[in-house]
């Protein structure tokens, strides 16, 4: 907190006479046109800005004032915010074009000012050569396409860590990150390697397997054990929702023979038998369809095959199905 509280007294301390300065500038070009008027509005919200050292409201108001009337002064503050976000390059870029432009308006102690700032400035830039060994690669840093591959000139950062990524089509991409130190000149190395093309695919020709053998006593043995499960299925559940039903009724029973009424008692109850052994007896037919139709089911002919089980002595299972046999 004390260095970032001594880092805006300094730039305060150069930012200030500049404010003043363009401040004047943009009102008395305000009569002129809407845009200066505009442009005036966005200098004094970026002044605004930085005095509640809102650095970045500040730059963007700065940018779009300098965008709309690109008066010279306006380059000090522009300078002077990078330096507070810690945008050096930014910085030298705005301060540099600040000396250029104001030329002989600058008095000897506003230069010195610009001077030392842009020296402190360039000591927190270094400069770094990416090298790709092949050409026209895409190289992005800190997700920020700069070029492509050969760089003509070193790439200006700030000191810090950076990602750098190498994009080219038909090889693989690589990515890295690099610290850079403030006042050295580094170089970084990608060799991209190509991707090698998909193998075509040979045709492969299938030969279905032969089908077996189809039989019509076993697909009918199989449609008939399928419709008795399904009735069984259908039987046992209905038993059940009237064995529920007369259960029902038995409680309804007991609640009114403990209220005294015992005659309505006494019908609910024998209704409620009756239900139950409905239900039971319905339970009971829809297992005995759904076991047979399990029967059938494993019982059915699978080939021509004709092979035969023996189970009991009077029962016995082949693909042809099931055959019952009795003495007399």
């Amino acid at each position: 907190m004390g260095r970032a509280m001594q880092l805006l007294r300094v730039i305060t301390r150069l930012c200030v006479p500049s404010l003043l300065i363009g401040s004047i500038s943009l009102r008395a070009s305000t009569a002129r046109a809407d845009n200066h008027a505009d442009a005036g509005m966005h200098f004094e919200a970026g002044v605004h800005a930085f005095e509640e050292q809102r650095f970045s409201d500040a730059a963007r108001e700065f940018e779009q004032a300098y965008q709309l009337e690109p008066t010279w002064q306006v380059l000090y503050n522009l300078g002077s915010v990078y330096a507070a976000l810690g945008r050096p390059v930014e910085a030298v870029d705005a301060f540099e074009r600040y000396e250029s432009s104001g030329g002989a308006q600058l008095n000897d102690e506003r230069r010195r000012t610009v001077d030392d700032e842009l020296a402190r400035q360039r000591r927190k830039i270094a400069l770094l050569d990416v090298l790709v060994n092949e050409s026209n690669a895409e190289i992005r840093i800190d997700l920020r396409l700069i070029g492509r591959s050969p760089q003509a000139k070193p790439v200006q950062l700030s000191e810090g860590a950076h990602v750098i990524e190498i994009v080219l089509s038909g090889h693989t991409s690589q990515r890295r990150e690099i610290r850079l130190v403030g006042g050295q000149h580094s170089s970084t190395v990608f060799r991209l390697a190509k991707v090698a093309p998909p193998k075509p695919q040979q045709p492969t020709v299938s030969v279905p397997p032969p089908a077996p053998p189809s039989s019509s006593v076993g697909n009918g043995q199989r449609i008939v054990g399928y419709a008795m499960g399904g009735v069984g299925l259908v039987g046992v559940g209905a038993g059940i929702a009237v064995l529920a039903q007369g259960q029902g009724l038995h409680l309804d029973a007991v609640d009114a023979a403990n209220n005294g009424d015992r005659a309505n008692a006494e019908r609910m109850e024998s209704e409620a038998e009756h239900k139950k052994t409905l239900g039971f007896a319905t339970m009971g037919i829809g297992g005995t369809l759904v076991l047979g139709g399990l029967v059938l089911l494993l019982t059915a002919p699978t080939s021509s095959a004709h092979v035969v089980l023996g189970i009991t002595p009077w029962a016995t299972v082949s693909t042809q199905g099931l055959t019952l046999k009795g003495t007399w």
